[in-house]
């Protein structure tokens, strides 16, 4: 019987541990909460032919030291912005092959594909909008940040296609724009 406890111990401690593990890595969005799963064998490759960057969310084990955020830029990797847990959104240049042994020793544990949906603040998505995001019938007016890598002219020029440029801040990082309700996805 004492074996069967002991065996009972040792599950319930292993769970909770593989349970406490997964909330460390839990990244945290606008639009909610996910555990990314672990990359096992993986490449970073960008197509030669790929003209942009491409833009993942990169979660590492730790938090990259100095000389590994130098590594990563030299590879082709520029760290944006900060997402919880050991996570950064990450601009991928074209060209970018980085074998899963550098992944590993870079401490990367996860590179996830951003969907839109990822930064949107989830009271958008739902019927009847916000009054306050409501300033004229059918449209929506939405803050939109862009990344410090993409930004001037280009920046605006898409934005400029999905609706009305109402204002722009100094920095050309946040844009408010009015678009119609049916583009708020």
């Amino acid at each position: 019987m004492k074996k069967l406890w002991i065996g009972i111990g040792y599950y319930c401690l292993t769970m909770f541990s593989a349970y406490a593990q997964d909330e460390n890595y839990q990244l945290f969005l606008q639009s909610g909460n996910f555990t990314p799963q672990t990359i096992t064998t993986q490449r970073i490759i960008v197509p030669y032919v790929q003209t942009h960057a491409e833009y993942k969310i990169i979660q590492f084990e730790k938090l990259p030291t100095q000389e590994q955020r130098e590594k990563l830029k030299s590879s082709g990797i520029n760290l944006l912005g900060y997402v919880p847990n050991n996570a950064f959104f990450a601009s991928i240049e074209p060209r970018t092959n980085l074998s899963s042994l550098e992944l590993e020793s870079l401490s990367i544990r996860a590179i996830v594909e951003i969907q839109p949906f990822y930064k949107i603040k989830p009271n958008l998505l739902e019927r009847p909008l916000p009054t306050w995001a409501v300033k004229k019938e059918g449209t929506v007016d939405v803050v939109v940040s862009v990344f410090q890598d993409y930004q001037g002219n280009e920046a605006i020029e898409k934005l400029n296609q999905l609706g009305e440029l109402l204002q722009t801040s100094e920095r050309n990082d946040f844009f408010t724009l009015r678009v119609s309700e049916d583009k708020i996805q």
